[in-house]
């Protein structure tokens, strides 16, 4: 119901970023869970399955999950998970976790990487939280085309344009295949027979459903009972599961992320699906920045998938800052597509204005932000490294081939967590230093050879220290 909307709407983007690990002893980690969730025993043991792992601060509240921000405030976390039962987790648990994020200390950017662990039952989260070695994509999943598999050792993908369209990689091979009328029955077989370990997606989709194409109809992938089928165009319903750990990208789809309920199809992926990280909008999308930037800053290779969408949050931040301070606070009237216009009109708002402050909020990050989901290596025409040692930075970016930047910043995680920062080198290219990450604004094109360096300095900040890590459970 949302095509007019959106064809009115369309979007343009830019890509790509490893950040140097965080040194071992500067982590600290939050696991925070309403007082309700942690009364029901096996949702008990999703909280202190993730403390024991992470060996982190558990904070419990009552009421709403605004209320821990005064205990977060003094721990001032690297890393917090959300465990959330589906009725905790939908929309406003994630609008209200982004703002509450922002506001650990004094300034306007994310103060630690966070996501929501939750699962049609305790025992999909349980699961989660048990997942500890890394995972490395190497095949992968697209309804995009089969360009995906340029750059995998196996998977398959669908199209949003050609109806029964499918594409497979097998030792080395890209094949095209034919799903006949509609591509339902085959996707559903691809899921059951190959495993992948990265799902990209965009098209239309709702809470409920996720249609296959966007242009062309193609079937759909429902959920019922925490299960996945595919829907055909004529009607047969096929069941599949695919129980193989995964992260899902779902980059362009409206409502994708907005778990309403246990029957959210969000759930059913985690749940039948095996997806571990998942992000998603809880809104209809037209400007796209959380999900495509994300999905680019992620696909560079440089970040987990995690770092990816805290990064492309702060990059969101760092354009209104610089571009529409004013962006920063302002509140959306409501999430409903049909006021979208009737709001940005309001407040007079140009479409980039509005689509900055709509995907502020609104994107949602699935999963234990800790655990480490990456491409094997990083693909861009540049290289980047982080020095440290005693508050003291050098971040050298050197270009390997001529190309254009990418309309998203070079950015980097620091190590640990700093103030009273200085930038000693490099402040021409105006570099973005903050007490947990930096950003590098590049524009326009580039040579071979070309070297930014950016020089700073800081000094450690004291916080409580974490309990001692333990083994997981």
């Amino acid at each position: 119901m949302f095509r007019v909307f959106i064809a009115m709407l369309a979007v343009l983007f830019g890509v790509a970023e490893r950040s140097a690990p965080a040194a071992e002893n500067a982590n600290i980690s939050c696991v925070v869970v309403s007082e309700a969730t942690y009364a029901d025993p096996a949702w008990r043991g999703v909280a202190d399955a993730l403390v024991k792992k992470h060996g982190g601060h558990l904070i419990r509240y009552e009421g709403a999950v605004l209320t821990s921000l005064s205990d977060l405030r003094g721990l001032l976390p690297d890393f917090v998970a959300f465990v959330a039962r589906p009725e905790e987790a939908g929309r406003a648990t994630v609008t209200q976790v982004h703002r509450m994020m922002r506001a650990l200390d004094d300034d306007p950017y994310t103060d630690a990487l966070w996501g929501i662990v939750t699962g049609y039952e305790a025992a999909d989260a349980a699961r989660i939280v048990s997942r500890s070695a890394p995972l490395v994509i190497r095949r992968g999943m697209s309804s995009m085309g089969p360009g995906l598999l340029d750059r995998t050792d196996g998977g398959f993908c669908s199209s949003e344009t050609e109806p029964g369209a499918l594409w497979r990689k097998e030792d080395g091979a890209v094949v095209k295949e034919s799903g006949g009328k509609d591509v339902a029955r085959v996707l559903a077989a691809a899921f059951e027979s190959t495993p992948v370990d990265y799902m990209v997606t965009s098209g239309h989709a709702t809470e409920r459903d996720w249609q296959i194409g966007y242009t062309a109809a193609n079937g759909e992938i429902r959920s019922r009972a925490g299960n996945l089928y595919t829907l055909g165009l004529d009607g047969g319903r096929h069941p599949f599961s695919a129980p193989a750990s995964k992260v899902y990208m779902a980059a362009g789809n409206c409502l994708i992320g907005h778990v309403t309920d246990r029957e959210a199809l969000a759930l059913a992926w985690i749940h039948g699906g095996g997806v571990d990280q998942m992000v998603g909008y809880t809104v209809v999308t037209f400007f796209g920045y959380g999900g495509w930037g994300t999905s680019q800053l992620f696909d560079r290779g440089h970040h987990t998938l995690s770092e990816a969408f805290f990064l492309n949050t702060q990059s969101l931040l760092h354009r209104l800052h610089e571009a529409f301070p004013r962006g920063l606070d302002l509140e959306v009237e409501s999430f409903e597509p049909e006021a979208i216009g009737r709001w940005a009109r309001r407040e007079g708002l140009d479409r980039e204005q509005a689509g900055m402050v709509w995907d502020r909020d609104t994107v949602a990050f699935y999963g234990d932000p800790a655990w480490q989901a990456r491409w094997p290596q990083p693909t861009t025409p540049w290289t980047q490294t982080l020095e440290w040692g005693d508050g003291a930075g050098r971040f050298v970016i050197e270009t390997t081939a001529a190309g254009k930047w990418p309309d998203r910043p070079v950015m980097a995680l620091l190590p640990e967590r700093i103030t009273d920062i200085t930038v000693t080198a490099g402040a021409e290219h105006k570099p973005l230093v903050t007490d947990n990450f930096l950003l590098v604004p590049v524009a326009g094109d580039h040579a071979a050879g070309e070297r930014i360096e950016i020089a700073f300095r800081g000094s450690p900040l004291r916080r409580p220290p974490a309990p001692a890590a333990s083994a997981g459970p």
